[in-house]
């Protein structure tokens, strides 16, 4: 099994620096339906023949679109981003960074405010994960970056493994490859991929795989 996770591009939505609980609550939202930014750079590609699922935001479509035009596109509910809400409804104006760190905390503590807690947004995260496992089906799927980190660990926890093209927080547009475990040498460091071992190690064992 090989799949591609690719994040959704960012919308035209701008965040001010500080907003009241309403415009935060109204930023979250167009982060995910407003149409992508003018300007990407993201190249199309071919769709080999694989399925294309996409989350139920617009902004996934519309990435799914944007990257493989050919694609046979079908939507994917549990590959929904998550949602995030204000912790508190008020007039004031706070910082961007503490709507966003104090919503992470609810979301930790189960708060009914945030529609889902981190406890169900793993348990989507292991029931997408299983399926996929369970069909063995080369794939993409395109979801808002949210919720890429509780999808690998997911996939981790099913016996796979993934190589990003970027560093650090997940951004638009990146992509990730994931993997079966057992499709890689795991006998040093390079943990070379069997179709295309690129080390000693990974050559002998891809050897005596086929043999």
């Amino acid at each position: 099994m090989k799949l591609w996770i690719i994040c959704s591009g960012k919308s035209i939505a701008v965040a001010p620096e500080k907003l009241t609980s309403a415009e935060f609550d109204a930023l979250c939202m167009a982060e995910l339906e407003a149409p992508l930014a003018l300007g990407v750079n993201e190249k199309s590609s071919a769709a080999n023949g694989r399925r294309i699922f996409a989350g139920p935001a617009q902004a996934d479509l519309e990435t799914a679109r944007h990257i493989f035009p050919d694609g046979d596109i079908a939507r994917e509910s549990l590959l929904a981003p998550v949602l995030c809400r204000s912790f508190k409804d008020t007039e004031e104006k706070l910082p961007l960074w503490r709507w966003h760190i104090m919503a992470r905390l609810q979301r930790r503590l189960g708060s009914e405010r945030q529609p889902e807690s981190y406890k169900t947004i793993a348990a989507r995260a292991n029931a997408l994960a299983a399926r996929l496992r369970e069909q063995e089906a080369d794939c993409v799927l395109v979801c808002h970056p949210s919720f890429v980190a509780p999808l690998l660990d997911a996939l981790r926890r099913q016996g796979c493994c993934f190589s990003r093209s970027g560093i650090f927080r997940y951004a638009p547009f990146e992509r990730i490859l994931v993997t079966a475990r057992d499709l890689h040498c795991g006998g040093c460091s390079h943990n070379c991929l069997l179709t295309n071992p690129g080390c000693g190690v990974g050559r002998d064992k891809a050897a005596r795989k086929s043999g």
